[in-house]
């Protein structure tokens, strides 16, 4: 295999044209042919029509994140050419059906006119084949072997039976050959079948594995992006692993009914965005008056109100660290990648049990809807996260059960720690909860005396959690004079962008990510951001959230922000040019 091997594939078209299943598709060639695979999707928020793009970055290196500029734009039609033809690189490429549009000559860029339609008409297929041949076409112009693709598509379509089959592998196979006859150059890249087979899955995929693999057994959410993987990925693996996904009427009723299953002692889990969140804070609360456990995953996108829908955002910090009526204890973990989203949600389960409140694992359109390639030892034991928080997170622990008692079981006993044992309905005492504060028993009460006990003693669960808190994770340059700042899959771009900088010899950075920010951890804080003379926050959002919330914990205010709220990720190369600035500046 070649050296520095590192490209970035977008294919664009109009919703139909199959877009999102060519993209998953050539991203997992990338990694069966051993390629670090990074990969989006964009599309509307309409039901029907509209333009849809994929992109693939893939390099034989390690990567992070996405790059602004293309090597190869696959149009399949004029208006992804006019949209995204001045992201490519110079010597980039154009893949494109002559019947469908002439592009303007350019003599930095390379055309390739593959007619799309006639080679799949030609091989008995339709029009909505085109993504097809542009498939075939792809692989060709990168040197890739083509019996990978025809392996996928054999198993992709075998349950349809040979005929499609065949029809799918000779409709690739007609844009194969196509452009090797007709490329004018040898292909970019020799990418032969790797024995390093990778992992790639989506943010969602990976909250779902965690679940699964926690013991989880009841989810309940109403559709909405950008969590619906989560409903797919649960619906198809039911049986398989003995759980039940319910889809009620409406986000009150799925939040409730999760509240519900875990009363009645399984571990349960909902899922919605801000919108819907919205709709569940008061069962959220009812979670924390009733101390009842579970686990909910926020996943954001830019508001207020419906906002965009299908793009990204960090704006609900603030928020998930609010909401809910009255002072309860809960956790918010935030991933910023696969890896952590997959960790996280196990620690989610357990710190849910033991703590006996809700924990909310907070996300966002990007993260949960792109593609990320690790390595098959990222599910065994993180990098990421610290040992401590590993080994909590590794062993399922339900925490203080009350299975038998003498009698005398007090649901809500006033203890040291101010953790009650647990009783499950059905299996030994009988105990009453309801959504109004209580006295021991859980009946219902209004003395002040009963009323200040019960707060202190949901007070102490919070004083206890404290030592929950970790992070910030340090990465980059131990003794570095810049420090950037962030959470959630930001992390991602920080860390591609460390990697220019820290070569520069100019400035030397490190960034530290907060994958837990209730509780905050303060004195980690304190002690890692005393070392440096210049912050930068980075954030998705507009206000600098994660600043505001530093100053509130440790009283270290940052003056310097970047901050992108347009419904976009952010690239490597803005957070490049923006320290660059900064520095000048000071």
């Amino acid at each position: 295999m070649e050296k520095n091997i590192d490209f970035t594939w977008k294919i664009g078209g109009e919703a139909g044209f199959g877009i999102m299943v060519t993209g998953a598709t050539f991203g997992k060639l990338c990694t069966r042919s051993g390629l670090n695979v990074i990969s989006t999707v964009e599309y509307p928020s309409l039901i029907r029509g509209g333009h849809n793009t994929f992109i693939i970055r893939a390099a034989e290196e390690k990567i992070y994140s996405l790059k602004q500029t293309i090597n190869l734009l696959v149009a399949l039609n004029k208006e992804t050419y006019d949209l995204h033809r001045e992201e490519l690189e110079s010597s980039g490429m154009i893949i494109f059906d002559p019947h469908d549009f002439q592009p303007e000559p350019n003599p930095s860029l390379e055309f390739l006119p593959v007619p799309f339609f006639q080679l799949a008409k030609d091989n008995k297929g339709n029009f909505l084949m085109r993504n097809t041949v542009a498939l075939g076409a792809s692989i060709a112009v990168l040197g890739m072997d083509f019996s990978l693709l025809e392996e996928m598509l054999r198993k992709e379509f075998e349950r349809k039976g040979e005929e499609v089959v065949n029809l799918n592998i000779n409709i690739a196979k007609a844009g194969y050959a196509f452009v090797l006859d007709n490329l004018k150059q040898t292909p970019r890249f020799k990418l032969n079948r790797s024995s390093k087979p990778k992992i790639l899955a989506t943010g969602n995929e990976a909250l779902g594995a965690g679940a699964v693999s926690s013991g989880m057994k009841f989810f309940a959410s109403y559709p909405m992006t950008p969590v619906n993987g989560l409903i797919t990925y649960f619906t198809a693996r039911e049986k398989k692993f003995n759980l039940v996904y319910k889809q009620p009427e409406d986000e009150i009723a799925a939040i409730n009914m999760a509240v519900g299953a875990s009363y009645a002692g399984v571990r349960a889990m909902t899922a919605s965005s801000g919108g819907g969140f919205a709709l569940m804070n008061e069962g959220f609360s009812l979670a924390g008056m009733t101390e009842t456990p579970l686990v909910v995953v926020y996943g954001q996108r830019p508001g207020p109100a419906s906002g965009l829908p299908t793009w990204t955002s960090q704006g609900d910090l603030k928020y998930a660290l609010a909401a809910g009526h009255g002072e309860f204890l809960r956790f918010v973990f935030t991933p910023g990648d696969i890896e952590e989203c997959f960790w996280l949600t196990k620690l989610a389960f357990n710190m849910a049990d033991f703590y006996q409140t809700p924990v909310i694992v907070l996300v966002d359109k990007y993260l949960c809807e792109s593609y990320f390639s690790a390595e098959t030892s990222a599910w065994q034991k993180p990098q990421s996260l610290p040992e401590n928080v590993w080994q909590k997170a590794q062993t399922i622990n339900r925490g203080k059960m009350a299975d038998k008692t003498d009698g005398n079981y007090l649901r809500y006993k006033i203890t040291e720690d101010g953790i009650s044992p647990r009783a499950i309905p059905g299996k030994g005492p009988v105990f009453t909860v309801n959504s109004y504060e209580h006295d021991e028993e859980g009946l219902s009460t209004e003395k002040s005396l009963e009323i200040k006990a019960m707060v202190d003693k949901r007070k102490k669960k919070m004083i206890l959690a404290q030592a929950e808190a970790f992070g910030p994770i340090e990465y980059g340059e131990k003794n570095a004079n810049l420090t950037l700042v962030g959470w959630g899959s930001t992390k991602q771009a920080v860390l591609e962008a460390l990697k220019n900088i820290n070569s520069s010899g100019k400035i030397t950075a490190r960034y530290l990510h907060f994958p837990c920010l209730s509780p905050f951890p303060v004195e980690n804080t304190q002690k890692l951001l005393a070392k440096t003379s210049t912050i930068i926050n980075v954030e998705g959002n507009s206000q600098g959230q994660l600043a505001m919330l530093i100053r509130e914990k440790t009283g270290i205010e940052i003056t310097d922000n970047v901050l992108k709220y347009d419904g976009r990720q952010f690239y490597p190369e803005e957070i490049i040019s923006a320290v660059n600035v900064i520095s000048k500046g000071r």
